[in-house]
């Protein structure tokens, strides 16, 4: 199937217009169905190619979105997000078994401030509280028995209530977190 939308000429005269290209509105409830399982799937993509020769490549979405004043490639508005993972524990689960997992790169020019690479992690309080935990990256190995087993934690910590704050390095002894380091 292809398909090529082309709308020119939307008049919005102070209003607010959407356009959709392509719309699935699948609503449906699951009915008599006693000890089943049920799955409803809004789109489905499989992309399935092989060649005796000559180099292939497989994409299953490929999305370019510019021209407005904002852009977003993809907006989620609710349920979780697996990349490898068929049943994500939390808002973003990643898994692989290949070398890096996941990659964050930012390219640019000589001379450019503000070079960085930036991974954010954002709690958001409300009031001003001092000694107030803010993030925390968890490092855990699975054991023998297919359990989750922390081992080790960065915590970000807002110290008093000026927004001034620290790391605390952390380590665990039989389940309990231990201070190892805290950098002010």
């Amino acid at each position: 199937i292809y398909m090529d939308y082309d709308k020119s000429g939307v008049v919005a005269d102070g209003t607010t217009v959407a356009l959709y290209g392509l719309d699935f509105d699948i609503d449906d409830a699951a009915t008599n169905h006693a000890n089943s399982t049920v799955t409803i799937t809004g789109g489905r993509i499989n992309v399935t190619s092989a060649s005796t020769a000559g180099t292939n490549k497989n994409i299953g979405l490929d999305v370019t979105v510019s021209g407005a004043t904002t852009n977003y490639a993809a907006l989620f508005s609710g349920g979780n997000v697996g990349i490898g993972e068929t049943a994500p524990e939390g808002t973003l689960h990643t898994k692989g078994s290949s070398y890096p997992v996941a990659v964050f790169e930012r390219t640019v020019g000589s001379g450019t401030t503000g070079a960085s690479a930036t991974l954010r992690l954002k709690t958001t309080t409300t009031g001003n509280m001092a000694d107030t935990f803010g993030t925390e990256i968890q490092f855990d190995i699975e054991d023998g028995a297919a359990v989750n087993q922390p081992v080790g934690a960065i915590n970000a910590v807002r110290a008093g209530a000026d927004n001034t704050g620290n790391l605390q390095f952390m380590s665990y002894s039989t389940g309990s977190q231990v201070k190892n380091l805290v950098l002010d």
